[in-house]
């Protein structure tokens, strides 16, 4: 009997180009958020999907689907589709694939600039006031706001604290 741990994924399996200096694809289970009538519909290679990789998020592109992996162990999921449709088209693809084998460079740093600017997802941080900041803020018990800003002082001759003396 197979070690299930060695065993290779069935089902269908991502092949996925990511901006790294590493020359192959990587292997990821489809996200588990798409509805299987929607996915299995739509072409993948081409979609950008967001996938761990060494403890980072990254946008990779969707080369190609197999149904299986010859990667030994658990293949991890990717954590969501970007794109409803593909963004780079197939000729697209097959050109920079073309391109990159003939640059000797990986072809996910070759796909990296085909993409549009600024499509990759960017983390956000808000702050948020939590129930008692807004009661404090509405009651007028927030502080520090009001303070009057004493301008800074302009240096004295001789540099810091104003030691030493002028030559002229």
């Amino acid at each position: 009997m197979a070690d299930p741990l060695f065993a290779s994924a069935r089902g269908r399996v991502l092949r996925v180009a990511l901006p790294v200096p590493i020359d192959s694809l990587f292997d990821y289970l489809p996200p588990a958020s798409d509805d299987s009538a929607a996915a299995g519909d739509a072409p993948w290679p081409g979609r950008r999907v967001l996938v761990p990789f060494s403890g980072r998020r990254l946008t990779g592109v969707v080369i190609e689907t197999t149904e299986g992996s010859t990667r030994a162990g658990r293949l991890q999921r990717a954590e969501r589709t970007l794109d409803d449709a593909p963004v780079v088209g197939p000729a697209l693809l097959d050109a920079l694939r073309e391109a990159a084998k003939q640059a000797l460079c990986p072809i996910g740093l070759a796909l990296s600039p085909a993409l549009p600017p600024g499509s990759a997802p960017r983390l956000v941080r808000q702050l948020r006031l939590t129930q008692r900041g807004r009661n404090a803020l509405a009651g007028g018990a927030a502080r520090g706001g009001g303070r009057a800003v004493r301008p800074a002082r302009a240096p004295r001759a001789g540099g810091p604290g104003g030691r030493g003396r002028r030559r002229a």
